[in-house]
């Protein structure tokens, strides 16, 4: 487990590396789970934001060294969305298209920058998506599990989202939808015996 000294990260951040000492890279996998800064596009929060992924990339550089093929994820709610029509419930402004990006797009494009893919944005490109429903303003996709190439494009990858958000109620929590992927990662294979 990796977690940052600095509190300013403590909460957003950690790190968890899996590793079940057999040989092989398919025998480990490294999950960040991640919680996003509102408006991290603005000061002070872009200060911050830069500082968890500037920790973030230098885990996953680190992984990768030790483990070149090992699968990286992070899971989590970024409180960031890219696309204005994909990724918001606003109108679109002509047909549906990822040009268009939303202020704080700069978080996710710089996950992607450390050569991770939005596992749900990978199995359905075009379609709409929002997992935040806000009554009071835009309902947004901010909640991704992203994950190295070779598992989130893998053909037996499946993703989806929990439940329709007009079925959540507005006075109620959880506000948020959950985000659900199935990757073809042999995590059963740490088990030497079986109870059967």
């Amino acid at each position: 487990i990796h977690r940052y000294d600095n509190s300013t990260l403590q909460d957003r951040v950690i790190a968890i590396e899996f590793n079940n000492a057999l040989p092989g890279d398919h025998n480990t996998l490294l999950l960040i789970s991640y919680y996003g800064l509102n408006s991290a596009h603005t000061y002070p929060a872009k200060a911050q934001k830069e500082l968890i992924h500037g920790c973030m990339s230098t885990q996953i550089h680190k992984f990768k060294q030790r483990n070149p093929l090992a699968t990286v994820l992070i899971v989590g709610d970024t409180n960031a969305a890219k696309s204005t029509d994909l990724d918001t419930n606003r109108e679109p402004l002509g047909s549906l298209s990822p040009e268009v990006q939303e202020a704080d797009a700069c978080v996710i494009e710089e996950l992607e920058d450390m050569h991770l893919v939005d596992v749900m944005r990978e199995k359905h490109p075009t379609t709409r998506i929002t997992t935040r429903k806000n009554t009071s303003g835009t309902c947004r996709y901010l909640d991704r599990i992203m994950a190295t190439q070779e598992a989130a494009t893998h053909v037996e990858t499946r993703a989806g989202t929990s439940i329709n958000l007009d079925l959540i109620s507005e006075f109620k929590e959880p506000d948020h939808k959950i985000v659900i992927a199935d990757l073809p990662i042999d995590t059963a294979g740490a088990a030497q015996i079986s109870a059967g």
